[in-house]
C-alpha cells in the first residue's frame, strides 16, 4: 500500500524547492486549497463567502499601468483528476480600454463590465492534469478555476511570487499520489 501523505508532502516540497516561494501579501490565501468537485467557478470572496466567477486578483493593489509588473501566481493541481484554469487572453490594460471602465475602478469591476459588453468573447479553458501547474499573471488577467467534471475534491497549491522556471525535466518525475 502506498503512503499517500508521505508522497504528497514530498511532491509539495519538490514544487516549492523547484520554483521558490514568493512573499505572500497579508491576507492572501496562498497555500493548499480544497474545493468541491463540479464547480463552474472555484474562487470564493473572503468577505461574502460566495463564489465570484471570473475576476482579477488585487492583492498588490497596482494601478492598471503597473499590473503587468505584479508577481505571478503558480497553481499546482494536487488532485487526482483534471481541473481547469479559465481566463481571457487580454491584459487588463485592454480590458479597461475596451470596456470603457475608469482607470481608478477595480480590476474585477472592469472584468465584469467587459464580460457584459462582450458576452461572446471566448473564455479559454486550460486543462491541468494531476501534477501539472500553471504560472499566470493573475493580477493582470481575468481568470478563475473550474472543477466541472470532477468526482473527487479539487486540491491545489497556490503561491504568489516571481518564479524561476524549471529546466526541461520539470515535474516529470514528481507525480501526485493517486
Amino acid at each position: 500500500m502506498r503512503n499517500h501523505n508521505h508522497e504528497a508532502m514530498a511532491f509539495l516540497d519538490y514544487a516549492v524547492e523547484r520554483w521558490g516561494a514568493g512573499h505572500q501579501p497579508d491576507g492572501e490565501p496562498g497555500g493548499i486549497h480544497v474545493n468541491d468537485p463540479g464547480l463552474e467557478a472555484t474562487t470564493i470572496n473572503p468577505v461574502g463567502r460566495r463564489r465570484i466567477g471570473l475576476h482579477v486578483d488585487d492583492w498588490y493593489r497596482a494601478p492598471v499601468s503597473r499590473r503587468h509588473l505584479s508577481p505571478n501566481r503558480i497553481c499546482v493541481n494536487l488532485g487526482c483528476e483534471d481541473r481547469f484554469f479559465l481566463f481571457l487572453n487580454l491584459p487588463m490594460r485592454r480590458v479597461y480600454e475596451l470596456s470603457g471602465t475608469p482607470r481608478h475602478a477595480s480590476g474585477s469591476r472592469a472584468a465584469q463590465a467587459f464580460c457584459r459588453g462582450f458576452p461572446d468573447y471566448p473564455v479559454l479553458k486550460l486543462r491541468m492534469r494531476p501534477g501539472e501547474a500553471y504560472i499566470a499573471p493573475t493580477e493582470n488577467l481575468v481568470h478563475d478555476g473550474c472543477s466541472l467534471g470532477m468526482r473527487t475534491p479539487d486540491v491545489t497549491l497556490s503561491l504568489l511570487g516571481r518564479f524561476r522556471l524549471p529546466g526541461r525535466d520539470g515535474l516529470q518525475n514528481a507525480t501526485p499520489p493517486c
